[in-house]
């Protein structure tokens, strides 16, 4: 699924995506592994946009942006991101970490039109790769590459949004994922 077309079920709701993202028309929209509309109790709902790593160089990515307009939108979303989650707004999110720090933005946006949404992060262990990418064994193998893109964007875990955000190591063919 790209961008939230799996949320705008009314005209003013596309419109606010549309001021808020670029359209992607030479760029790309955030595309997610997965979503899913979860039923918590019989009258709340919540979204669960879903990234999936499954190994440390799809930590890293920059912002490909070119066009003015589409750098301006991108700036003012990370900035409400940034100051949703006490950051510094003068901290680069459109180098090294761009997708977690977009995907971040886009939580901020849900929430700020009035859905309940949470972002989980899915970390592979055990991969494998044919391109001999460093794909971690164990959820130990995570934290430092994690730890150090958390620093870069200046993200402690305390803010209200980034506490609406979740890692999940997920073993692939029964792999142990050695918590230890």
């Amino acid at each position: 699924l790209k961008g939230v077309e799996f949320f705008m079920e009314d005209e003013p709701t596309r419109q606010r995506w549309r001021d808020f993202w670029p359209d992607g028309g030479r760029g790309n929209v955030p595309n997610w592994d997965a979503v899913a509309l979860l039923t918590v109790t019989s009258n709340d709902l919540v979204w669960m946009l879903v990234e999936a790593k499954a190994h440390i160089g799809e930590l890293e990515s920059c912002c490909g942006a070119v066009a003015a307009e589409s750098i301006a939108k991108i700036d003012g979303a990370l900035s409400q991101a940034k100051g949703a989650c006490g950051v510094n707004t003068d901290r680069d999110w459109k180098t090294r970490y761009y997708q977690h720090a977009n995907r971040i933005a886009v939580l901020e946006h849900f929430i700020r039109s009035g859905a309940a949404a949470r972002l989980l992060s899915i970390y592979f262990i055990g991969d494998k790769s044919p391109n001999n990418a460093q794909c971690p064994k164990t959820w130990q193998e995570w934290q430092g590459p994690l730890s150090v893109r958390n620093e870069c964007l200046g993200l402690t875990g305390k803010s209200v949004l980034e506490k609406r955000t979740y890692s999940l190591p997920l073993p692939v063919c029964g792999e142990n994922i050695g918590y230890g």
